[in-house]
């Protein structure tokens, strides 16, 4: 799972659209603390999910293109259920990234987006960054320490 959000996945484009304008008013060392946080919580909220349908069947549906972003839809069929699965894809330098999965009509972008929006409302970044770091660094805040018995590949 970490080499899929590693090579897959475009951390930095999640974490800038989650962010909105917050982005903007970074400075390159905080945006990339950010995106580190940010792909932990991403690691840590989801490994587990993906566990469950890790020997299933993925089936393609259909791709559509507009403004240089792809919907790539795709039903994930298990054993007790099937599950459609959109993921918005964007191609730079020959390489096609994943910048939002939707399950069920719901947006992972939009939901972060929503929850950080409300921190950022009632607080301030600092905030939200220390936020962060508790959801996404206990025990430890690396990468190993969040993959524990999953290995990346």
């Amino acid at each position: 799972m970490a080499l899929v959000i590693a090579k897959g996945f475009s951390c930095t484009e999640m974490a800038r659209h989650v962010l909105g304008a917050q982005w903007t008013a970074l400075d390159q060392g905080e945006r990339t603390e950010f995106v580190q946080l940010f792909r932990l919580i991403l690691l840590k909220t989801y490994l587990h999910h993906i566990d469950r349908y890790a020997y299933q069947y993925l089936e393609y549906l259909e791709e559509r293109t507009a403004h240089g972003r792809t919907l790539v839809r795709t039903r994930l069929m298990a054993r007790d259920r099937d599950v459609v699965l959109d993921f918005w894809l964007f191609e730079r330098a020959g390489e096609w990234k994943v910048y939002d999965v939707v399950v069920k009509g719901m947006s992972l972008i939009q939901n972060y987006r929503g929850q950080f929006t409300r921190v950022l409302r009632n607080s301030s970044y600092p905030h939200l960054v220390e936020r962060m770091r508790e959801t996404a660094c206990l025990p430890d805040c690396n990468e190993q320490a969040v993959l524990g018995d999953h290995p990346p590949g």
